[in-house]
């Protein structure tokens, strides 16, 4: 999970937002099982931190909207064209970015150079 939480922040994501853990978490779950539907995954989500699974949709979009805001510095505006230049939903990002992060698992978390 810390390896989800290092990646999230060279993104340029917000620690102290609720839905920054809930993003790593989920970021981890579908690592692992990358046909996880996303109400399954908010349920396990909101089950793991004690909340619901709605607080966890909000949550990961307010972080999901500040990516997205951010999208020309952090890498993610090579993806403008999978989403016609609108905002992902949370579906969307959270798969691009279980991508990525998946695509990157094997450059170690403190290197600055990825």
């Amino acid at each position: 999970m810390d390896r989800k939480r290092a990646f999230l922040l060279k993104l340029g994501a917000n620690i102290s937002y609720l839905g920054f853990e809930y993003m790593a978490y989920a970021l981890m779950r579908l690592e692992e099982d990358s046909k996880l539907q996303m109400k399954v995954l908010y349920m396990e989500t909101a089950k793991q931190y004690g909340t619901t699974a709605a607080c966890v949709e909000r949550d990961i979009r307010t972080v999901s909207k500040g990516l997205w805001e951010n999208r020309k510095n952090n890498g993610l505006a090579a993806f403008e064209i999978m989403t016609a230049g609108r905002r992902p939903r949370n579906t969307e990002l959270l798969k691009i970015l279980a991508y990525i992060s998946k695509s990157t698992k094997m450059i170690p978390a403190h290197d600055e150079n990825w």
